[in-house]
C-alpha cells in the first residue's frame, strides 16, 4: 500500500512558509539561536484566539491549517504531533509565577498551556476534530514516531492524517545551554512543519516509501542499516538521487559513512536552515518533498552537487548527537 504526502507547510529561520519566497533572500541572523521567521498569523488564525497562544502553538497551528487547506482536507482522520520540549515558554512562565507568588494562588492558564499536547489539542479545538489526537515526546525521535504512527493509521484504513513536528527556543533555554558550554552544536534553532498523509495521490503528491528510527549506532552500523533500509524498499545506493542530511558539523563522521554508501547523490544539510532542535528533521522531510516537486535544492544547503540530473528518489538521514538516528525515503 502506498502512502502519499499530499501537502506540506513549514516555518523555519529562513523563508519557507511562503512558497513563492521559499529559501530566497537568505536571512542572516545574530544571537544565541536561529529564530523562526514567522508569518502574519492574523491572516491564518482568528485574531481573537491569537493572544492566548504561545509561539509554538502559533507555529504548529499555522503550518497545520495551511497544510490541510492545500490538501483540500477539512477534517483530518487523526492529528499527530511530535515535539521535544513542548510549550517551553509557558512552562517557564508557570515556574516563574510560582517563584514570584511564593507558591501562592496562580492563574491556571500557563499550566494548562504548558503541557506537551497543547499544540495538537489546539488544532483539534480549532477544527472541531473529534478523531484521535496524539503527541509524541521522544527526544530526537519525536517527529519520526509521529510520522510512523501516521503511516500505520493509513495502513489500518484511516485517511488524511495530519502529522506535525514543532519546537520553540527561548532566551532562557539558550542561556542555560550556553552556560553548559555545550559545543557539539554550532547553532540551535526552532520551527514547525506539518504534513497531510493520504492513501490517494494528488497532482503535487510525493510518496513516503518508508521511515526507520534507530538508536546508538556506530558509523559502520549506520552504513549497514542504510543498505538494509534501501534493500527493504527494493532500491540500491545507485537509485538514490539526493540525500537530505541533518548534521551539526559537516566534518561529521556519520555523514562520511552515508557518503561512502551513496557517493554519487547530491547532498544537502537541512540544519543550515533550522539549526538543531529535537524535531528539526520534520523540515528535512519538507525540504525533500519540495526538492522532488521542484527538481531543485537551494544552493545554500548543498554539500555535494552529485552526478544526477534529476530527482526521483530522495533519502532523508538525521542523527541527534549520535544517539537517535533515522532514515526516510521519498519518491515521485
Amino acid at each position: 500500500m502506498k502512502i502519499y504526502i499530499n501537502s506540506t507547510s513549514a516555518i523555519t529561520p529562513q523563508q519557507s512558509f511562503d512558497k513563492e519566497l521559499y529559501l530566497k533572500d537568505w536571512a542572516s541572523q545574530e544571537g544565541a539561536y536561529l529564530k523562526a521567521l514567522e508569518p502574519v498569523y492574523k491572516d491564518i488564525i482568528n485574531p481573537r484566539l491569537l493572544r492566548r497562544m504561545s509561539r509554538i502553538i502559533k507555529m504548529g497551528v499555522a503550518t497545520s491549517l495551511t497544510a490541510l487547506k492545500e490538501a483540500g482536507v477539512e477534517q483530518p482522520g487523526a492529528i499527530i504531533v511530535g515535539t521535544g520540549l513542548g510549550c517551553i515558554q509557558d512552562t517557564e512562565k508557570f515556574l516563574a509565577d510560582i517563584v514570584t507568588s511564593e507558591e501562592g494562588i496562580l492563574s491556571p492558564t500557563a499550566f494548562i498551556q504548558s503541557t506537551h499536547n497543547t499544540v495538537a489539542g489546539q488544532i483539534a479545538l480549532l477544527l472541531g476534530c473529534n478523531e484521535d489526537n496524539f503527541t509524541y515526546v521522544n527526544r530526537g525521535h519525536s517527529f519520526e514516531n509521529a510520522l510512523m504512527d501516521g503511516v500505520l493509521r493509513i495502513k489500518e484504513g484511516n485517511n488524511h492524517i495530519l502529522v506535525a513536528g514543532a519546537d520553540e527556543m527561548t532566551e532562557e533555554v539558550a542561556a542555560i545551554i550556553k552556560a553548559m558550554n555545550y559545543d557539539q552544536v554550532d547553532i540551535w534553532g526552532e520551527g514547525a512543519s506539518a504534513f497531510v498523509l493520504s492513501s490517494g495521490s494528488q497532482e503535487s503528491s510525493v510518496e513516503l516509501r518508508g521511515v526507520s528510527a534507530l538508536n546508538h549506532l556506530s558509523e559502520a552500523e549506520v552504513s549497514e542499516e542504510l543498505i538494509q533500509f534501501l534493500n527493504a524498499h527494493e532500491l540500491t545506493p545507485a537509485d538514490i538521487d539526493a540525500v537530505i542530511v541533518g548534521v551539526n558539523k559537516e566534518d561529521d563522521s556519520y555523514l562520511k559513512a552515508v557518503k561512502e554508501v551513496i557517493p554519487d547523490a547530491a547532498m544537502a544539510n537541512f540544519k543550515r536552515v533550522t539549526g538543531e532542535y529535537f524535531t528539526a528533521v520534520a523540515y528535512g522531510y519538507q525540504l525533500g518533498v519540495n526538492a522532488l516537486l521542484t527538481e531543485s535544492i537551494s544552493g545554500q544547503l548543498i554539500i555535494e552537487k552529485g552526478k544526477k540530473d534529476s530527482f526521483k528518489n530522495i533519502l532523508v538521514y538525521n542523527h541527534y548527537f549520535g544517539f537517535n538516528h533515522s532514515f526516510g525515503l521519498l519518491s515521485k
